[in-house]
């Protein structure tokens, strides 16, 4: 992801004419053929790019922070959300959804509206992640955490695909983390995370975002 670790013929049947002949006409209907088809591909991927293009009002929240591996339990797992736009948005309805293999995360936020610039974290077990992250006598205390609330599924610690789903259904994120090969080995359980360096740099068309967040030294 482009992130970083903390602390990826056509079987045409022509009548027997003589042989130039036959030639000359497969030739000209074999091109004709060819120039239809590349035509309607041509127009089949620019109407599929712009249906992926990711609209304004939803463009800003992005995925910022993985915590897929923790030190000490997958309790502690974390995923972030930054709203990197420059207007507040409206969570609710906002959802994490599973891939169609039924892997990743399944969470739907309910409430909250989210500023510019501010963070909000959805957990494996939010009492865990409380305990951790809230109490003020833990070492990892870090004050006004907003969090969402807690997830179906769970990160797996080899690599996962999110996906994230606006209100009305439109994909604004998907991507896979990996773990190894170029991936931050310090985030495979040595207690980092993965963070994406600059949010407000990610593309706003859907198969680049995943190029994007794909690429680990992003």
């Amino acid at each position: 992801m482009g992130i970083l670790y903390l602390n990826s013929p056509c079987p045409c049947n022509q009548p027997a004419y003589a042989v130039n002949h036959i030639n000359m006409v497969s030739v000209q209907k074999s091109t004709l053929f060819q120039l239809m088809l590349a035509s309607l591909l041509m127009s089949a991927q620019s109407s599929f790019l712009t249906a992926q293009s990711i609209p304004s009002a939803h463009a800003g929240l992005v995925i910022s922070e993985i915590l897929y591996n923790p030190q000490g339990s997958d309790d502690f797992e974390f995923v972030e959300f930054y709203n990197a736009g420059s207007s507040p948005i409206t969570l609710n309805g906002y959802k994490l959804i599973k891939d169609d293999k039924g892997n990743g995360l399944d969470f739907t936020f309910t409430q909250g509206i989210l500023q510019p610039g501010h963070y909000t974290v959805v957990t494996e077990d939010q009492a865990q992640f409380t305990q951790r992250y809230l109490e003020a006598d833990s070492s990892y205390f870090f004050a006004d955490i907003l969090v969402a609330g807690q997830w179906k599924g769970g990160l797996s610690n080899g690599g996962e695909k999110l996906q994230l789903q606006a209100p009305d259904g439109t994909l604004i994120l998907k991507f896979s983390y990996g773990d190894g090969e170029t991936w931050p080995l310090q985030a495979g359980g040595m207690g980092s995370s993965l963070e994406l360096l600059n949010p407000t740099s990610l593309p706003t068309d859907l198969r680049d975002r995943e190029n994007f967040l794909e690429t680990s030294s992003n």
